[in-house]
């Protein structure tokens, strides 16, 4: 169970895709699954407006295919070293 109460049913699946259900000013995955972000989900980051879910993305585990769809909408990515 989510502490918002929500049930979470499969928690790897939970795991691997709740950085495309929140927004937020700055992700920072942190050990995310390799290839979290990719051509397949790169667009949901932003809304249907086109609005970024964040303002900063923190990781090595963003592609530089991806990087540029979600830098058009706004997104800043950046790398730590």
């Amino acid at each position: 169970m989510h502490t918002d109460g929500d049930i979470v049913a499969d928690g790897t699946d939970f795991r691997n895709s709740a950085h495309l259900r929140y927004k937020a000013d700055i992700l920072v995955p942190c050990g995310g699954r390799p290839e979290s972000i990719n051509v397949n989900n790169v667009s949901q980051l932003w809304d249907a407006d086109g609005v970024p879910n964040f303002k900063y993305i923190v990781c090595g585990a963003f592609p530089p295919p991806e990087r540029a769809p979600a830098a058009s909408h706004g997104l800043t990515y950046c790398r730590c070293r």
